[in-house]
């Protein structure tokens, strides 16, 4: 069992010594635990602990030259390029330094290449296509 309290805006766990039954943590204000999340996924409300959503991935950021080569090794770069243009985005993707997963814009252009290739594996072009800023 882990004994937690909210401190301003962070939950903090308690580290002290053992103080025995569970009602001496709850007498010092702390709140019973006995799940498994980390607390950076807790809250604490109405004196209950609340379990939080996962967090979304952070964005992944892409090279653009990484992928437009990847993409000519996958004979795919005309396509993509045509598909860019047609999506009104080919002057967006020629201006930005790199490319976000977090990017409207950039997901919409994914979803078109995933289009052109039912074999691709975006998730896996992308991880190989990793911005080095």
């Amino acid at each position: 069992m882990r004994f937690l309290k909210k401190i301003g805006e962070n939950v903090v766990e308690y580290s002290g010594p053992a103080l025995g039954a569970p009602h001496w943590y709850t007498g010092l204000g702390w709140t019973a635990y006995d799940g498994a999340l980390p607390l950076s996924r807790l809250d604490i409300a109405d004196g209950a602990v609340v379990e939080l959503p996962e967090p979304p991935p952070a964005p992944v950021l892409v090279s653009k030259l990484a992928l437009k080569r990847k993409l000519e090794e996958l004979d795919l770069w005309a396509a993509f390029k045509t598909a860019l243009e047609n999506g009104g985005y080919w002057e967006d993707f020629t201006l930005a330094n790199r490319l976000s997963t977090g990017d409207a814009d950039f997901q919409s252009a994914l979803t078109a290449l995933s289009s052109l290739s039912a074999e691709l594996d975006v998730d896996a072009l992308l991880a190989a296509c990793p911005w080095e800023g």
